[in-house]
C-alpha cells in the first residue's frame, strides 16, 4: 500500500475540468486562492489553501499547478484534518485534469470510517475547485 501512495494514486480524487491551459493561467493569476482562503465545500465543512497554486517544476517540462490545502471536517474531531495536494495538468487540448492526493503518511493507518468521511470531502472540495475555475468570470478562452 506504500507503493501505492508513493505513486499517488491511493486516495485520490480527479475531475476533468473543461477549460484550456490559457484559462487556468488566467484564473489563477487572479491571486483568488491565496495561502488562508477558506472554501466552503457543503454544509461547515471547507476547504483551506495552506500553499497557494504554484507553477509544476521547470524541469518536469511540463505545464501545470500544484498546491496544498487542508480539508476541514464538517464538526471538529480529535484526529487532525487531513492534508491534500492538488494538481491540475492537462488533459487535451482543451480540457484540464484536478488531481487531488493526501499527503499524509497516517493515511495508511484510517479505518474505513474514516475514508469514508475522507472520500465525502474530497469529492466535494474536487467538485469546489473545478466550479471555482470554471465560473472565474466565465472565461472561455481556447
Amino acid at each position: 500500500m506504500l507503493e501505492l501512495q508513493l505513486h499517488r494514486t491511493l486516495g485520490s480524487v480527479t475531475r476533468r475540468i473543461p477549460r484550456s491551459q490559457a484559462v487556468v493561467d488566467l484564473v489563477m493569476a487572479t491571486g483568488s486562492l491565496r495561502t488562508g482562503t477558506l472554501l466552503p465545500v457543503g454544509g461547515r465543512a471547507c476547504l483551506e489553501v495552506v500553499e497557494p497554486f504554484a507553477p509544476l517544476p521547470t524541469k518536469l517540462q511540463i505545464w501545470g499547478w500544484r498546491a496544498r490545502m487542508r480539508l476541514h471536517w464538517a464538526r471538529p474531531t480529535v484526529v487532525p484534518q487531513p492534508l491534500v495536494a492538488v494538481e491540475l495538468s492537462p488533459w487535451d487540448a482543451t480540457t484540464i485534469e484536478l488531481l487531488l492526493v493526501p499527503v499524509i503518511p497516517q493515511s495508511l493507518h484510517w479505518g474505513e470510517r474514516r475514508w469514508n468521511r475522507y472520500f465525502d470531502l474530497a469529492h466535494a472540495s474536487a467538485d469546489t475547485l473545478s466550479e471555482h475555475i470554471t465560473s472565474a468570470q466565465n472565461w472561455n478562452v481556447f
